[in-house]
């Protein structure tokens, strides 16, 4: 099944989960996603690791809660391999 890529910049919120005290620091990144349904992309793991690796931090060390999103276009379609 063929999926839509979008470029998007993606509002969201990140701490760390070893402190006691949870800081949440706001951030806004670009990023090429495959779904521009925000609470398919809280869960969905491949987008979290990139923000995470833009972070420099390990996602096992880390929360990340995705805000908001804003499509600035569309960019082709995945390829139907299987």
């Amino acid at each position: 099944m063929r999926k839509p890529i979008f470029l998007a910049i993606l509002n969201y919120k990140i701490s760390n989960k070893k402190t006691i005290r949870k800081n949440w620091l706001d951030k806004k990144d670009e990023l090429f996603i495959l779904t521009d349904k925000l609470e398919e992309l809280n869960y969905d793991n491949g987008v979290l690791s990139k923000l995470a690796k833009k972070n420099n931090k390990n996602l096992s060390d880390i929360n990340i809660n995705i805000i908001s999103i804003e499509i600035q276009g569309q960019f082709g379609m995945t390829n139907d391999r299987f």
